[in-house]
């Protein structure tokens, strides 16, 4: 606060401050669902691709035979192995935050309120600050991990289409 202010805390300001705070957490775990969801269809996506593909004897057929210098052949083979990493990296992506250290943090429970030093005997404000600092630590950490799973999840993405670009390439170079 600047000098000649008095140390009084507006309520309505910590409410807002307070109100805003959880909107974005609460954002920050809509916004981990909705990768997830992304890293899942990525996943079953390339599953699926990957079972046509393997089960697709009139592609392989083509190159199970090819001579040394086949480009075609060559080409199927790299987009398959680019596919299972476009898999590895989406489920990378959908499992990072069961890492011990890197789990989310959740906002407190009713439970932890209750138990806080003296909550029976402090004063809205200071229960509002703590809950405050907390929200903050908690959208500040979740943050962190959700960056880290949105760019596996878009290499995953990035990694699919090159791998896509490559399988049509080969069936053109038939």
């Amino acid at each position: 606060m600047a000098k000649g202010q008095n140390n009084q805390i507006d309520i309505e300001s910590l409410k807002l401050i307070f109100k805003e705070t959880k909107e974005q957490l609460d954002m920050t775990f809509k916004l981990a669902d909705n990768i997830r969801v992304k890293a899942s269809l990525a996943m079953g996506f390339v599953g699926v691709l990957l079972g046509i593909l393997l089960s697709s004897s009139s592609l392989f057929s083509n190159y199970m035979d090819f001579e040394c210098g086949s480009i075609g052949g060559l080409l199927v083979f790299i987009s398959l192995f680019l596919l299972l990493d476009a898999f590895i990296v989406a489920y990378l992506g959908y499992r990072i935050e069961t890492k011990e250290e890197k789990k989310y943090k959740k906002p407190p429970k009713p439970r932890s309120l209750v138990e806080i030093d003296d909550f029976w005997f402090s004063k809205y404000e200071d229960l509002m600050q703590k809950l405050i600092f907390q929200y903050v630590d908690s959208y500040e950490h979740n943050k962190r991990i959700i960056a880290k799973k949105a760019e596996m999840v878009n290499l995953s993405f990035l990694i699919l289409a090159c791998s896509l670009g490559l399988l049509i390439i080969s069936l053109a170079w038939r």
